[in-house]
């Protein structure tokens, strides 16, 4: 039953390398091609200007939801009493009473308690952007997560830095730079990013397969949605015919296995250049892991290590994940890379 298989965790198990490959993987003519940056124009700045005075404003927690609220909840639509895929969400966050990506859920939340759960009915906007979804009348069962005061501050208050706590010394020009800089090495990682991945698509590419184990990638699609929609639709006490039709659903996407293909076919050519190097996992791939997820959930790396201590499975699949961020590093370390931008690091580093 689906209700079991979300309720215990399933490592990815990658089948043995000879059923693979036709020949061996080489890292010969690799290339990370970065594309130019853009420099930051006058409406973004402006734009990323309002967001920081934003996110840096007082707030409070509370037990109730009103008007103007950040609340954090648990949805998922249904149409005609079936659950509708890929619409399970955990800490989606809304501004209570005035959101237009969903109005009329966002008026529905004022007056709600953390903790509770209702059914609401929802006309999808127009330009929303699941394509389906537009125009259609859905009912949302609801159940709010948290929900958050902010004492907002306008960003054009001449006091708004002090309001926002930061200290006295603090200039407009030193903060407006700061975000100007964030905004640009934000905008540098997401560029060599996606010119690491294409890199790795050629290795892909000029790989020969045999074939893709198809198990291999139907076990990665299973957990992308036993951590998204699964788990959601679960704690939100779904049957197991709701829970067969949202993942019969995600099982038939074309879009997502052919990305979860993508992710065994990588896994299988780390693996197979690891051997040849002589490299292989090590308790430090998953303590490197650890290092990453700690701060993001709060905790130290030992808190994260004694959890993992208790499920070893979780523990594997950090290892796991870790060996795999190791090779991804070694492969795109023997690639050419191309870099328009490069003089704007050692710029940086000349300054520093």
């Amino acid at each position: 039953m689906l209700r079991h298989s979300l309720q215990r965790e399933l490592p990815l198990e990658i089948p043995a390398l000879e059923m693979v490959f036709a020949e061996p993987p080489s890292l010969d003519g690799l290339v990370v091609e970065v594309e130019p940056a853009r420099e930051i124009d006058e409406p973004t700045m402006l734009e990323s200007w309002e967001l920081f005075v934003y996110e840096n404003s007082p707030r409070e927690a509370k037990g109730v939801v009103a008007e103007g609220h950040e609340v954090s909840l648990m949805c998922v639509a249904f149409e005609e009493g079936r659950v509708v895929p890929f619409t399970a969400r955990s800490g989606l966050m809304m501004r209570a009473g005035d959101d237009a990506t969903l109005p009329d859920l966002a008026k529905s939340l004022v007056g709600k308690r953390v903790g509770e759960r209702y059914v609401t009915k929802v006309v999808v906007p127009d330009d929303f952007e699941q394509d389906l979804l537009q125009g259609k009348t859905l009912d949302f069962i609801v159940q709010i997560e948290s929900t958050t005061e902010v004492q907002e501050i306008s960003p054009g208050d001449p006091a708004c830095i002090e309001k926002m706590g930061l200290g006295e010394d603090v200039s407009l020009e030193f903060l407006l730079q700061k975000i100007g800089e964030g905004w640009m090495e934000a905008q540098l990682d997401q560029l060599l990013d996606e010119a690491e991945e294409r890199a790795l698509d050629q290795l892909i590419e000029q790989t020969h397969f045999e074939h893709i184990p198809q198990e291999a990638a139907e076990t990665e699609l299973f957990l992308r949605w036993k951590h998204s929609e699964g788990d959601v639709l679960l704690k939100l006490d779904a049957s197991e015919a709701e829970l067969a039709w949202s993942w019969a659903h995600w099982a038939s996407n074309e879009e997502l296995y052919g990305a979860c293909a993508r992710n065994v076919a990588l896994a299988l050519l780390y693996r197979a250049i690891a051997e040849e190097n002589g490299m292989e996992a090590s308790v430090e791939d998953g303590l490197a892991v650890l290092s990453i997820v700690a701060p993001e959930i709060e905790a130290t790396a030992e808190d994260v290590k004694a959890e993992l201590e208790k499920n070893p499975e979780i523990a594997r699949r950090a290892l796991d994940l870790g060996f795999q961020k190791r090779m991804r590093d070694f492969v795109l370390s023997h690639a050419e890379v191309r870099d328009p931008n490069a003089q704007y690091y050692a710029d940086k580093e000349a300054d520093a």
